[in-house]
């Protein structure tokens, strides 16, 4: 994702390779240099190039800064990867866009998959108008991880591991709404910027709307038992409802108004493997990993009091004209 600043660019490309044996590289055009960059590279043939070897299960992010830079001059960034579960077999892939796919400006657009009555999600848009609910109540967040939940810094802690933690805690609960396809029949490469189209309501005056883009594994898996029925997030965000008119001027939301949420999730490059399902996880709550939402609109939510927290009935809407997730499918 390529964001302006007041003073150039900043860049963020996440990749999560499905098998181990594989080799990341970033490569920026010629005489294009990061001001600030979260991984090590080095200039070879003039070319500034970044290279993962054997990165870990979770995946990489990059995330770089450019000082003085126009956003056109990443057009021509390129992601290489090696990947034997990715569509074209093993070695070495060319990207001559990145990302390929995405809302506007890519090379190649989106392919909705829309929330359905009855939990489903399927490509074609459901006829029937319908709406799922849940209460969300501040005082009993959801975790971002299974609980119990120690420290980052704690002995023992997995943290470097969380994106890749099984969903299934977060099904469990009666404040997450859960939607799943039916198996897939093909692989289907993912390889761009997924879209959020949520249309959603609360009784409340302010809300987050927490987005998970999960693969569901088959119930039994012969090769690597443990994995039988894993849900494993693809690509995760949250927005604050005060911010879905402008990100600089918070404002309230309507009570128990279908408003329309669109925002972007990390960029991925995953190809779902045929047998397993896609499923769309929807929370508005993300604790700790992000601060509780009081469900009252105050002007400035570290300075809430106690009883600004209040529970909220959350509603999300299904059919044509409501929920769908835009994802960046290639061939």
């Amino acid at each position: 994702m390529i964001t302006p600043t007041g003073t150039g660019v900043d860049l963020s490309v996440s990749v999560v390779p499905r098998r181990p044996a594989v080799a990341i590289s970033f490569v920026l055009p010629s005489g294009l240099v990061p001001s600030r960059s979260s991984l090590p590279g080095a200039l070879r043939l003039r070319q500034w190039v970044a290279t993962f070897v054997a990165p870990p299960r979770e995946g990489i992010a990059w995330r770089a800064t450019f000082d003085g830079t126009a956003a056109s001059r990443l057009n021509d960034l390129r992601v290489i990867v090696t990947d034997s579960g990715f569509p074209g077999g093993s070695g070495w892939q060319r990207l001559p866009d990145w990302p390929p796919a995405c809302a506007r400006t890519c090379p190649k657009g989106l392919t909705p998959i829309y929330l359905a009555q009855g939990k489903g999600l399927g490509f074609e848009a459901p006829a029937a108008q319908a709406w799922d609910s849940y209460v969300s109540d501040p005082a009993r967040p959801v975790t971002y991880r299974q609980r119990p939940t120690i420290s980052p810094w704690a002995t023992g802690s997995t943290w470097r591991f969380w994106l890749e933690d099984d969903q299934r805690f977060a099904e469990a609960r009666p404040d997450v709404l859960t939607y799943q396809s039916a198996p897939l029949t093909q692989p289907l490469a993912l390889r761009g910027t997924p879209l959020v189209h949520l249309v959603a309501s609360t009784s409340g005056t302010d809300s987050d709307w927490v987005v998970k883009l999960i693969d569901v594994y088959p119930p039994q898996d012969r090769e690597k038992p443990q994995m039988g029925g894993y849900q494993l997030a693809i690509a995760m965000d949250v927005m604050r409802g005060r911010y879905r008119a402008d990100p600089a001027r918070p404002q309230p939301l309507a009570p128990n108004q279908p408003l329309t949420y669109e925002f972007a999730l990390p960029t991925v490059n995953y190809v779902v493997q045929p047998g397993h399902r896609l499923m769309v996880q929807v929370q508005s709550s993300w604790f700790p990993l992000y601060d509780r939402n009081p469900q009252t609109f105050v002007p400035n939510i570290f300075f809430a009091k106690a009883d600004d927290y209040r529970a909220a009935m959350q509603k999300v809407f299904t059919g044509a004209e409501g929920t769908w997730i835009g994802l960046p499918v290639v061939k």
